[in-house]
């Protein structure tokens, strides 16, 4: 690996974006955090997302918003088929 010049302004420039990339991230990871806490049904789903090993912050956070806290699926086959755990019957989506 080559050394690190200091003095290099792109160096300098990618490390600077990098730390302000970091406070972003944290302050976005906050404000989420907070609308967990504040609304019942997201933290349940959550706290239930969040037992199941292998699912962390970040992976029970995207499930809530991409499924619209569970909210946005008529039917529990189109869940079960958009995680890929069975196959989807397309009659019984049509009914």
């Amino acid at each position: 690996m080559y050394p690190v010049n200091k003095n290099d302004i792109i160096c300098a420039s990618i490390e600077q974006k990098i730390k302000d990339n970091a406070k972003l991230i944290a302050k976005l990871v906050e404000q989420l955090l907070i609308i967990v806490e504040t609304d019942e049904l997201i933290k349940l789903n959550y706290l239930l997302l969040t037992s199941i090993r292998g699912i962390g912050m970040v992976n029970a956070l995207m499930t809530v918003a991409y499924t619209e806290n569970f909210e946005s699926f008529k039917m529990p086959e189109a869940m079960r088929f958009m995680l890929g755990w069975c196959h989807l019957n397309t009659a019984q989506v049509q009914a």
